[in-house]
């Protein structure tokens, strides 16, 4: 029974992980494991960015920065799409939203979203005069009897 009291009392207390060389130690509780996630992702990510701006400056060595060196595979991309005897829409549409050129399929939604109008909340006329400024909008005929 020992054994299992053991068990029991190292179960209740919390994860830590220790900082390199003796750094702060953080317990892992609900409350800190969304910001230590943070910073693992984060840590994971500026490793790549260290890594692929590395291999990006073997190709050209003015490509210093990972916003250079993302800036330099869509360059390498485009340039293989201009090349290809059958370049595919898609493929135009992806870099023309890497540079900026074309809005995002998120992008377009939100603006649609923000373009649209409820028209339960207006009343009657309102609702009414809208609809004959969207159809003269549109190049609709619009019948003022109606």
């Amino acid at each position: 029974m020992c054994g299992m009291e053991g068990n029991t009392q190292a179960q209740a207390q919390p994860r830590k992980i220790a900082g390199r060389n003796g750094g702060t130690i953080i317990p892992i509780t609900s409350a800190t494991a969304s910001d230590l996630a943070k910073r693992r992702w984060a840590k994971f990510r500026q490793a790549a960015a260290r890594r692929v701006t590395g291999e990006a400056q073997a190709i050209d060595p003015t490509a210093t920065t990972a916003a250079e060196a993302w800036g330099l595979a869509v360059a390498k991309q485009y340039t293989a799409l201009l090349d290809s005897d059958k370049p595919r829409g898609d493929d135009m549409i992806r870099i023309g939203e890497a540079i900026g050129a074309v809005a995002t399929a998120r992008e377009r939604d939100a603006e649609q979203t923000n373009n649209t109008v409820n028209i339960a909340i207006l009343d009657t006329g309102a609702a009414q005069a809208l609809a004959q400024a969207l159809a003269v909008l549109r190049g609709e005929v619009v019948d003022a009897d109606e």
